[in-house]
Formats: structure tokens, C-alpha cells, sequence
């Protein structure tokens, strides 16, 4: 048999947050620690493991995204991202904190070219790549965020919440997997 995995969504994996949390700059090794995933990824991006967590239990399958795939790998074609030989819906950023430049520049050709991105709570802060100290500039005005705000409710969401995330999936047609309210743990494969 030959199949692959069938995704639905990206989300943005949000490598510079667990940079700068606390426990992560003390010991980096413990995001080689995939048994504790629950204890760094939640404390150093709430917002993406429940996000995660909020996809798997309604049955949505995802892929999480890095800066180096977003710049260097991804492209729209016929309204969808593609990234080798997958291909997804939406981007969603949830409750990212810092994100580098030029992935936000490139989330901004996406956006023009009608791909949906999805921010859950906030439109990232600019973090400098290979900063010794992983800080973010805090520019007067987010250029971004204005940016973005213009094509609200066209290709864009600014959700507040996660619990918002399913409606907004539901209005984009993307599918999900009823059976997984039931309790069962899947992979999607095409």
C-alpha cells in the first residue's frame, strides 16, 4: 500500500516563545524531550498546545510549520499552501509572541495571494534571527498588524480565543473527522 498523510491546516511551530520562556533558555535540551511535550510546549506556547489539542479532539489533522519552511518552502497554489507534496487550507499562529521578519513578510505574499492565516489572541512581534538574547523589537506600531487588519474576514481571521478557531474552519469548508468526538485517535491518510 502506498499513502501518505492528509493535513489540514499548518500551524506555525512558535520556536522563538520557547526560546525566551524561563526554563527553556536554562535547559534546551528538554525540547529534544518529545514524553514532555505537554510540560514545555504548554508552558512556553499556551496558546498553540491548546490549539493543537482543540485540532486533534475535533478532528482536524495538522502539521506545525518553522520559520525555514515558511520562507524557504511554502507557496500558494489554487488558494492553498503547499510544501512539498502536501497541501493545507489555513496557517494559523496562535498566541505567538515572536516571529522573525521575513516569515511575516512571507504570511503577507500568502495573504495576497488569498491564503487563509488564522491569529489566534495577537499578530506576532518581530524577533531578530540569531539574537543573542532572543528579544523581540518592539517597533512604535506593529507595520504588520495594520497589514493584516485590512483583509480581516477576506483571507484573514483575528480570533480571540481558540474555542473560536472551530466556526471559523467550519465557514472556510474545512473538513474534519466527526468520529473523533467519539473518543477515537486517528491519522488521516490519502
Amino acid at each position: 500500500q502506498s499513502c501518505s498523510f492528509d493535513p489540514d491546516v499548518l500551524i506555525y511551530y512558535p520556536v522563538h516563545d520557547m526560546w525566551s520562556y524561563p526554563s527553556g533558555a536554562q535547559d534546551l535540551l528538554q525540547f529534544c524531550e518529545v514524553q514532555n511535550a505537554k510540560y514545555w510546549l504548554q508552558g512556553a506556547a499556551t496558546l498553540t498546545w491548546k490549539t493543537a489539542n482543540m485540532l486533534q479532539e475535533n478532528g482536524w489533522q495538522f502539521d506545525y510549520v518553522s520559520d525555514k519552511v515558511i520562507t524557504e518552502s511554502l507557496k500558494a497554489e489554487n488558494n492553498e499552501l503547499v510544501a512539498n507534496k502536501y497541501r493545507y487550507k489555513a496557517l494559523i499562529i496562535s498566541g505567538v509572541q515572536n516571529i522573525e521578519e521575513s516569515s511575516l513578510q512571507k504570511v503577507q505574499q500568502l495573504v495576497e495571494q488569498g491564503i487563509n492565516v488564522i491569529f489566534v489572541n495577537n499578530i506576532p512581534r518581530i524577533v531578530e534571527r540569531n539574537s543573542p538574547d532572543n528579544q523581540s523589537r518592539t517597533p512604535e506600531k506593529n507595520k504588520y498588524e495594520d497589514y493584516f487588519k485590512q483583509y480581516v474576514n477576506k483571507s484573514v481571521f483575528i480570533l480571540n480565543s481558540v474555542e473560536e478557531l472551530s466556526t471559523i474552519l467550519r465557514s472556510l469548508k474545512i473538513r474534519n473527522e466527526s468520529f473523533s468526538g467519539d473518543g477515537l485517535k486517528f491519522i488521516r491518510l490519502k
